[in-house]
């Protein structure tokens, strides 16, 4: 039910049109007004202090579906999905040479390459809500937060690739959303710099890579700070 009422308030009042506005510099007040009546920032809070107490793996929906939305406010992020989707529909309906561009083979494998992209950023995120606690750890954050900017600097510029110079007009909506994906990927620590805590937590620990990385999503599985191989 919070996820329909979501969708619908962010259809409504965060369109394309919406968010061109709040980046020319009109005040986001009221979108962010209208967010928060609608209790979203309080859905981790405790019933004890008048929240939703909400898991966190039940958190990730609310998640992506800010992200599919571009919601221009800093809450959550996961956009990648959308801007492939675009691509998938130009590519199929931008015709050269008497048949659309989605047909050639090197588009074709443009597109497969984005679409691993999207997966593996997605399957990262949703791993990191999975963890006991009431949020993610630094390390699955960490690793979450990395495969996603990889994922959001090739698939805008595959995006733009295949747009040309019509992905960057007011009549298509991937300016906008590629602006949020380049955006976001800088925001909160980039790429490099949570590959640089994942690398010193690898080297600390002595043990294959393979083993580190299950042996650390298992001990964040049951909120255990105490890397333990996976049986």
């Amino acid at each position: 039910m919070i996820l329909e009422a979501l969708e619908k308030l962010l259809g409504d009042r965060c369109t394309s049109a919406d968010i061109r506005r709040i980046e020319t510099g009109v005040p986001a007040s009221m979108l962010w007004q209208q967010i928060d009546a609608a209790g979203l920032p309080d859905l981790r809070l405790g019933e004890k202090r008048g929240g939703a107490g909400m898991p966190l793996p039940e958190l990730f929906p609310i998640s992506e579906c800010l992200g599919r939305f571009a919601v221009p406010l800093p809450i959550a992020q996961s956009i990648v999905a959308r801007v492939l989707v675009i691509a998938l529909d130009h590519c199929n309906t931008r015709v050269q040479f008497g048949r659309s561009i989605g047909k050639f083979r090197a588009i074709q494998q443009q597109l497969s390459v984005m679409a691993e992209h999207v997966l593996a950023a997605a399957i990262t995120a949703e791993s990191a809500f999975q963890l006991a606690g009431r949020a993610p750890s630094p390390l699955a954050a960490a690793s979450a937060k990395s495969r996603a900017s990889e994922a959001a600097a090739l698939v805008a510029a595959t995006a733009h690739a295949g747009h040309r110079a019509i992905g960057m007009t007011d009549e298509c909506e991937l300016g906008v959303l590629t602006r949020r994906l380049h955006e976001w990927r800088l925001s909160y620590g980039a790429g490099h710099y949570r590959n640089q805590i994942i690398g010193a937590q690898l080297l600390a620990s002595a043990s294959s890579a393979v083993d580190f990385a299950r042996a650390a999503w298992c001990a964040d599985a049951v909120g255990s700070a105490t890397l333990v191989p996976c049986q």
